[in-house]
Order: structure tokens, then sequence, then C-alpha cells
């Protein structure tokens, strides 16, 4: 396994142990909620108002975990837009995906397709932490 492999699977670990035992063992009730906000997020990827609508006030992202986060809902809609500004379609792909108690994490494949030009895509692992039902953590990592 290289190192920013090993990194990226330590950085899992700690986000698993971080969450209190008693919420891996919710309710039935609740089991599933937190991983339906963030499946309504990555189907909302070309509305980025809507996409925003679902993470708290004082929500934190980091698109890239080498780049400062952005903080604060409005910021992180602001930056949705920029990506989406000239066009740009956005699509993802959800591999794989669990929830812990407040802690989501989804394995997907996104596609970024710029008029007039090919699409790019990133494999990625995103993990999120969601609180009262609003995205309050989110922090993506992208795979070899």
């Amino acid at each position: 396994m290289n190192v920013a492999r090993k990194m990226r699977f330590g950085f899992l670990l700690l986000a698993l142990s971080l969450v209190p035992a008693a919420a891996v063992f919710a309710s039935p009730a609740t089991h599933g909620s937190n991983l339906q906000v963030v499946r309504k997020f990555y189907a909302e990827g070309n509305n980025p108002d809507k996409a925003a609508s679902l993470f708290a006030d004082d929500a934190v992202a980091r698109m890239d975990p080498s780049q400062p986060p952005i903080k604060g809902a409005k910021a992180i809609g602001a930056t949705l837009k920029g990506m989406t500004a000239n066009g740009a379609k956005l699509t993802a792909r959800i591999i794989s995906s669990f929830e812990a108690g407040p802690v989501v994490v989804v394995k997907h494949v996104d596609s970024m397709t710029n008029p007039g030009e090919k699409p790019q895509v990133y494999k990625l692992v995103a993990v999120f932490v969601l609180k009262a039902g609003k995205i309050s953590e989110w922090t993506e990592y992208g795979e070899d």
C-alpha cells in the first residue's frame, strides 16, 4: 500500500473512531436519514443553491485537503456555483456508502464536463459529518 493510500485509510479510521458507540447503534427509525441527505447533495450537483441548502450555516468543507477549508454554507454555495459558472455539468456516481451515526462515508466517481471539452473524471472518497439533519463537515479525498 503506498503512502497516500495509507494516509487516506488512516483518515477514514480516525473519522470512524470519532463516532460515539451509541451513535453507531442508532435506532432504525433514524438509520439512513443522514445518508439520504448526502445522496440528495450529490443529486443536486448542478443546482448549487439547493446543494448549499443542505449545509449548516457554520459548515466546513475541504474539497482538497491540502487547501484551506471553505467555511460557511454561503461560501460553500459560492464555491459550488463557481464550478458550474461556465456551463459545466457535474455528475456523481456513488459506488458505495455507509452511515455510522452522524458520519457518512461515500466512495464516488465525479465527472465535470465543460462545454466543448471531454469530461474530467475524479475518483473520490468523501467523509461527511451531519448534525440536526444538516451537513456540518465535508472532506473529499482523491484516489490514486
